[in-house]
C-alpha cells in the first residue's frame, strides 16, 4: 500500500488505476488512502493554495522547510536512484525483489543495468559459451630493468603506490610504465629457467593425448636483484582432468610442497599445466586460478604460471613444444588482465648418464624423475588418457612417440661436444617407455632391440636342446 518513496498510495492515482483497472478495484490494505482521506488531503491542498499572501518571514520559513523536506526526500530516494557504481549490485538485488506493481514508479539509473549486463557478458565469456575462453589479447610485459642500488630502498614506497592504484586489496607488484605512445605493464622481476629442469614438464605434457596435466615449479628468488630462478618441476597427481581443465589431488599437492621445501630446499614459485588441444594462451579460468594462488606482494614473493603446448604446438616440422610464462592482474569482478613474461635461460641441472652425481644417483636426478613419471602413467588408471605413441601426430610426419623425442632434443641446450651425451640421454628415456611397450604403443609397436650377446646365448641354448633330442632318438653320430 505504499509507493517507492514511502508515501501512502492514493487509490485514485494513475499508478493504482493503471495497475488495478479502476479505483474501486484497489484493495484497501494498510497504506492505501481511502475516499475520506483523499478528500481531506485535497481540502488541505486547496487551503494552502489560498494562503499565498503570506509575509516575507513566513515565505522564508516555508522555503526553508521545503528545502529541508527536499533534502530528506533526496536522501531517502537515493537508495532507489543512486548512480554510485559501488552500490549498483545491491540496488539491483533489492530492485528485483520489488512487486511488479511498482515497475512504473520512479526509474533507477540505467548505469546499474548496463554494468550488470556487462558482468553477465563477462561471465558468459568463460568456458561455458566460448570454446576455451582463451585470452588472445594477452599483453607482453615491458622489458625487465634491473633495479639500481638506490631503488631497492624504495620498494616499499612503490608497493604502497601500486596498492593505492589497485584499491589496496588487490595483489600487486606490477605497476604501469608510461611513455609517450603506449602504456605498458613493467615486468616486476626477471625469470631465469633451466631448460633441463623444464624437460620434466615437457615429458609430462606428452603423456596424455587429450586431457590436461599439471604440476608445481620449484625455485629460488633473489629479492635484491629481483631474479626468479626456476630450478625444478614437480608433477602432481590429478584428482580430475578433462580436455579443458585439471584439478590437483590435494594430498599429493601437500606432499610435493613439503618435499620441495624440506628435501630440496626450494620454494614453490609457480605452477604449470598443459594445453594439449589449443594454443598456450591462458584462459579466463587460468587467470582466475593463478590470481587466487598469488601472494600479496609479488616483489617479495613472486608466483608465476607456465603453460606447455605439447600436441598443440605450431612447430609441426620440428615438434618443439611451446612454453608461455604468464601472470594475471585483476581489473574488476570476473575480469583479469593476462600478462606474458620474457624469460631467460640458464643451464643449472647438467645431464648425467653414467657415473655418480653429487647426490650419489648413478643415472642423475633428472633422469630418475622422468623414469618415475613414466612408471606412474604406465599404471592402469591412466589407460583412458594415455597417449598412443604409435599413432600419427596430426598434421606432421612424426608419430606421437617421435614427436616427444624431437621436442626433448630441441629444448636441451648443449654444445657440439655434448651431442652424443644428449642422444644417449634421449635414448635412455625411450627405453623407459619400451619397458612398457604394450601400454604406450597400441599401434605400430616398435620391435625391441636384441643384444648380440643375448642372441648368441639363446642360439647355444637352442642347439643344446636339439642335440639332446637327437641323442634320445639316436640320430647323432659319436
Amino acid at each position: 500500500g505504499y509507493t517507492l518513496g514511502g508515501a501512502a498510495l492514493n487509490k485514485y492515482s494513475s499508478i493504482a488505476i493503471r495497475h488495478f483497472g479502476a479505483a474501486d478495484k484497489v484493495p484497501m490494505v494498510d497504506g492505501v488512502v481511502s475516499d475520506q482521506e483523499a478528500a481531506d488531503k485535497r481540502k488541505t491542498k486547496n487551503k494552502n493554495d489560498g494562503n499565498k499572501s503570506n509575509t516575507d518571514g513566513k515565505d522564508k520559513k516555508t522555503k526553508k522547510e521545503r528545502k529541508k523536506k527536499a533534502k530528506k526526500a533526496k536522501k531517502k530516494n537515493k537508495y532507489y536512484d543512486s548512480t554510485d557504481e559501488d552500490d549498483d549490485d545491491d540496488i539491483y538485488q533489492e530492485f528485483n525483489t520489488l512487486s511488479t506493481a511498482t515497475q512504473s514508479s520512479t526509474r533507477r539509473s540505467g548505469r546499474a543495468c548496463i554494468k550488470r549486463q556487462r558482468d553477465r557478458n563477462l561471465k558468459e565469456s568463460m568456458h561455458e559459451t566460448e570454446p576455451y575462453g582463451l585470452r588472445t589479447d594477452i599483453e607482453l610485459y615491458a622489458p625487465f630493468v634491473a633495479p639500481r642500488a638506490e631503488e631497492t630502498s624504495e620498494v616499499d614506497d612503490v608497493d604502497a603506490a601500486v596498492a593505492d592504484k589497485t584499491g589496496g586489496g588487490c595483489k600487486h607488484g606490477s605497476a604501469r610504465k608510461k611513455n609517450k605512445h603506449v602504456e605498458q605493464y613493467e615486468q616486476p622481476f626477471e625469470i631465469v629457467y633451466c631448460p633441463n629442469a623444464l624437460l620434466v614438464a615437457d615429458v609430462h605434457s606428452h603423456l596424455c593425448a587429450a586431457v590436461e596435466i599439471m604440476g608445481l615449479l620449484g625455485g629460488t628468488y633473489d629479492e635484491a636483484q629481483r631474479k626468479l630462478y626456476v630450478r625444478k618441476c614437480y608433477p602432481i597427481m590429478e584428482e580430475a582432468q578433462t580436455d579443458q581443465s585439471v584439478t590437483a589431488d590435494a594430498t599429493d599437492l601437500f606432499n610435493v610442497t613439503e618435499r620441495a621445501r624440506n628435501e630440496d630446499g626450494l620454494e614453490v614459485i609457480g605452477w604449470y599445466h598443459s594445453h594439449p588441444n589449443f594454443e598456450t594462451y591462458p584462459s579466463n579460468t587460468d587467470c582466475h586460478q593463478h590470481y587466487m594462488q598469488k601472494y600479496e606482494n609479488e616483489l617479495k614473493q613472486p608466483y608465476i604460471g607456465l603453460i606447455v603446448g605439447s600436441w598443440s604446438t605450431s612447430d609441426v616440422f620440428g615438434g618443439k613444444s611451446e612454453y608461455r610464462f604468464f601472470n594475471s592482474i585483476k581489473e574488476y569482478q570476473y575480469t583479469y588482465t593476462p600478462l606474458q613474461f620474457t624469460p631467460e635461460t640458464q643451464v643449472q641441472i647438467p645431464l648425467h648418464i653414467d657415473g655418480a652425481t653429487d647426490d650419489g644417483d648413478d643415472d642423475g636426478a633428472l633422469f630418475q624423475q622422468i623414469k618415475q613419471l613414466v612408471a606412474r602413467y604406465s599404471a592402469l588408471r591412466y589407460a583412458l588418457y594415455r597417449c598412443d605413441f604409435g599413432e600419427q601426430w596430426q598434421g606432421s610426419k612424426f608419430t606421437h612417440g617421435e614427436k616427444l623425442l624431437h621436442s626433448m632434443r630441441s629444448h636441451l641446450q648443449h654444445t657440439e661436444q655434448q651431442t652424443s651425451l644428449v642422444e644417449s640421454f634421449i635414448d635412455k628415456v625411450k627405453q623407459c617407455f619400451m619397458e612398457n611397450v604394450n601400454e604406450w604403443w597400441l599401434t605400430n609397436a616398435p620391435q625391441p632391440k636384441i643384444d648380440l650377446d643375448d642372441k648368441t646365448a639363446d642360439h647355444e641354448v637352442t642347439t643344446t636342446a636339439e642335440d639332446k633330442e637327437n641323442d634320445a632318438n639316436g640320430l647323432n653320430d659319436n
